[in-house]
């Protein structure tokens, strides 16, 4: 009777509520400090690998040869395995790891994610710029004002690239004739204004 921070058994005996009684073990963090040095260490010789100058070139030519982002994303698969093979012999891991544990054990992490975006940026299809622009959008020129720009308001055009140091796209008109346009000028097209665009492009191509 009156066992006080105890529990009563039967006979009158008592028994002391261990201290660590109720603690919730899934709280205590694990401690992921080797796993992080040895992603920064593969993150660093993939940045490494992936900006020598071979690489850039590889890379560069894989973006001409692919006329869209999903076609480019299916075919560097096999030239990222090319850099970076001997880098995932060497630490155990394969590219999943390499691109999934950032995201997985350490989101949010500086240090991790300034290298993984170093990566991204160098095997990426390209810069799709402030209004996510891919190349080879389609899209209608608009609200220019200038005397020279005007006549090229409703045309329509196919997006390069993206310039960040001007902070315009880059856009081919008809044949060898290119524009730099801020992003407010131009207008992705939908599905059916893209397909028009795309048969008067190679149309002009052909003629």
């Amino acid at each position: 009777q009156g066992c006080v921070g105890s529990r009563c058994l039967a006979g009158g005996s008592s028994y002391v509520e261990p201290a660590m009684a109720g603690f919730d073990f899934d709280e205590i963090p694990e401690d992921h400090s080797e796993e992080k040095e040895k992603l920064l260490c593969v993150q660093a010789k993939a940045v490494e690998r992936l900006s020598s100058p071979e690489a850039r070139l590889v890379f560069d030519a894989l973006r001409d040869q692919c006329a869209k982002r999903e076609q480019f994303d299916g075919a560097r698969v096999e030239k990222i395995m090319a850099f970076l093979g001997s880098v995932c012999e060497q630490y155990s891991v394969d590219l999943e790891w390499i691109f999934t544990t950032p995201g997985t054990l350490f989101a949010g992490d500086a240090e991790v994610s300034r290298l993984q975006s170093e990566i991204d940026e160098l095997i990426r299809f390209c810069d799709p710029g402030p209004s996510g622009l891919d190349k080879n959008d389609c899209i209608e020129v608009t609200g220019l004002e200038s005397e020279s720009g005007k006549p090229n308001n409703g045309k329509k055009a196919v997006v390069t690239k993206w310039m960040p140091e001007k902070g315009r796209y880059e856009v081919r008109i008809s044949g060898d004739k290119f524009l730099t346009l801020k992003p407010e000028n131009l207008r992705k097209l939908g599905e059916l204004e893209k397909l028009r665009c795309v048969q008067k492009q190679a149309a002009e191509i052909m003629a």
